[in-house]
């Protein structure tokens, strides 16, 4: 979702799928900018950046470094500035926050996007079609694109997380959580959201029968998203 968003601003997106991956590409590649979220396998975003800069120290290059983070705590902005990134913004994205953040960056005006009506009211479970359409600069097809990429991947999250369940790995049920924390919140999901961050918070303890009782109440309200995800598209089909 975040590539799409980035693409509808004009940008020509490459994705990696952790932090060391993202330092290789950095050092070996070209880019304008670089989007680096805080928490990953292998490398997490602060560990990446500073291995960026320290690369960059020999070369005399800075390529603009973008912190995303669902955590969104105080000092959280400090630590990513403090790691060497040059900017911050905290999932759920949100369009205008985005564009301000990179036009910050990139030391350019922040484009203007009129905003898009609707009389249809709140689908319930995630926010009302005017709210969703604000976020993705009235963008119909790519609310509905992103509407369908959600429908899979939160799958894919949930499933990750019955497999840490039955494997009592609490580390894949905190990751997988914390992945669908971010994605729903595009959504204005609130209750899932909230199930999503207490069952992060609770598996980050290593309470495995905790965190079984908030995947039932989480898997409860997520069903109430996809619910009202496909009611979502179905209306945007029409247009």
């Amino acid at each position: 979702m975040a590539t799409r968003i980035l693409e509808k601003l004009g940008h020509t997106v490459q994705v990696v799928n952790n932090g060391k991956a993202a330092f290789e590409r950095a050092v070996s590649e070209s880019f304008d900018l670089i989007v680096m979220d805080v928490q990953m396998p292998e490398m997490d975003g602060l560990e990446a950046t500073a291995a960026i800069r320290e690369a960059e120290a020999s070369t005399g290059k800075h390529v603009p470094i973008l912190a995303m983070t669902a955590h969104a705590l105080k000092g959280d902005r400090e630590r990513c500035l403090n790691a060497g990134m040059d900017g911050y913004v905290s999932k759920p994205i949100r369009v205008e926050e985005l564009k301000k953040a990179l036009a910050e960056i990139e030391h350019t005006a922040i484009p203007a996007v009129s905003s898009a009506g609707s009389d249809l009211p709140s689908l319930d479970a995630i926010g009302s079609l005017e709210s969703l359409l604000d976020g993705v600069m009235g963008d119909r097809a790519l609310l509905a694109e992103m509407a369908e990429l959600w429908l899979k991947d939160s799958e894919v999250q949930m499933s990750q997380i019955r497999l840490g369940i039955e494997k009592a790995d609490c580390l894949v049920i905190q990751r997988a959580a914390h992945a669908l924390k971010g994605s729903v919140g595009t959504f204005q999901a609130a209750a899932a959201f909230q199930a999503a961050k207490e069952l992060e918070t609770v598996a980050k303890t290593g309470n495995l029968e905790a965190a079984k009782q908030l995947f039932a109440t989480l898997a409860l309200h997520i069903e109430d998203v996809r619910r009202a995800l496909r009611a979502l598209a179905k209306e945007l089909a029409k247009s």
